[in-house]
């Protein structure tokens, strides 16, 4: 590389954005890839931005029931310098509900992309021909739910278990679908970061608002 090339990585690397974020509940730094992040909105409430598009000024968070409860006491209100208040369950809520959002818009973009495997038979094909995919189930699935195929992507931790068979339905154009899957890497690895924001906000119980 000659040395004008180096200056004008130098100059690159001033001006671009660091990647690296602080836990407003914890305090330790890292990527902003292993925290969520929190706006406030025009109302004053605190809105999960899971696809970190919203304007406004912002916060991140690991998801972790320690860094919630910090940041409800103290961390939110020194983030965004001003007093917020809310309950762990609220935040619990508004963080389900977040996933279930970019869930619904990940599951219709995929399927318009014809990268969506719907339905038992489609799934249990896709399976078969062995690779790394990521499946959606219904709650109300049935005996769907307790087939090989599903059960061994259940051990594998590859499936997100959401919605009613209707609702499914509904965003893909059935009457009703218990079961869909994709292998295409992107969207996999977006249903893998949901999966883990939907345990952790699911293990956010009512003992941790005075714990």
């Amino acid at each position: 590389m000659t040395k004008d090339e180096d200056d004008v990585q130098i100059e690159i690397s001033r001006v671009e954005p660091s990647s690296a974020r602080m836990c407003a509940g914890c305090g330790r730094s890292g990527d902003r890839h292993a925290f969520m992040r929190v706006v406030l909105d025009d109302n004053g409430s605190l809105v999960v931005d899971l696809q970190r598009s919203s304007f406004g000024r912002g916060a991140n968070l690991h998801v972790d029931p320690t860094c919630i409860k910090r940041a409800l006491r103290g961390g939110f209100a020194r983030a965004f310098r001003s007093e917020i208040v809310t309950t762990m369950s609220a935040f619990r809520e508004m963080g389900q509900l977040a996933v279930e959002r970019r869930l619904r818009g990940l599951l219709v973009s995929a399927w318009r992309k014809r990268v969506l495997a719907v339905g038992a038979d489609a799934v249990r094909d896709l399976s078969a021909h062995g690779g790394a995919i990521r499946a959606v189930v219904a709650n109300d699935a049935g005996s769907i739910a307790q087939e090989r195929f599903v059960l061994e992507m259940v051990t594998n931790g590859a499936v997100l278990v959401a919605f009613r068979r209707g609702e499914l339905g509904a965003l893909l154009g059935r009457p009703e679908v218990s079961v869909c899957a994709t292998s295409d890497v992107g969207i996999a690895q977006e249903l893998d970061r949901l999966h883990a924001l939907q345990m952790s906000f699911s293990s956010l119980s009512s003992q941790n608002e005075s714990a």
